[in-house]
């Protein structure tokens, strides 16, 4: 399996990309981003009643193991 392709770039290109990819974001993005981060919906997660994929990021530090 090979390493991403981020591990092999410096900083300085890690960040040219990011300001690359940022200047192709719709208006809004880093709203709803922020959004994201400060939304806790869990208590509303058991009114769910019907079968539901919920999708999260590996990263999110909030789940059990996370």
């Amino acid at each position: 399996m090979r390493a991403p392709v981020l591990n092999s770039l410096t900083s300085e290109q890690v960040r040219a990309a990011a300001e690359q990819a940022a200047s192709a974001l719709p208006q809004g993005t880093r709203a709803q981003v922020d959004l994201g981060r400060r939304a806790d919906v869990r208590s509303d997660l058991a009114l769910i009643t019907v079968p539901t994929l919920i999708v999260v990021t590996t990263a999110d530090k909030d789940l059990a193991g996370g």
